[in-house]
């Protein structure tokens, strides 16, 4: 998987990776609000810190972001976990 391209949509409410655009496109356009944007990356690593460093400015303060995000998952602001 190392070898493929990502897209990662950033939007004001959550964050999404997925090695094909036409996954993407969807998720922008029918899974998130607010402003959206997609962005193209050459590895999983740069996608990842891409969306980590997106959901640092719009989850809210109490909630617990994880190091590494899954390909083909929805991340919302408001569902991640309180800290502890």
């Amino acid at each position: 998987m190392n070898n493929h391209c990502f897209y990662v949509v950033l939007a004001a409410n959550g964050a999404f990776i997925h090695p094909r655009y036409d996954r993407a496109v969807y998720c922008r356009d029918n899974c998130f609000r607010g402003p959206k944007v997609i962005r193209k990356f050459g590895s999983i690593r740069e996608a990842q810190e891409a969306a980590i460093d997106h959901l640092w400015e719009v989850v809210p303060v109490d909630r617990h972001i994880p190091d590494r995000l899954e390909v083909d998952k929805l991340y919302y602001a408001y569902k991640f976990p309180y800290n502890d």
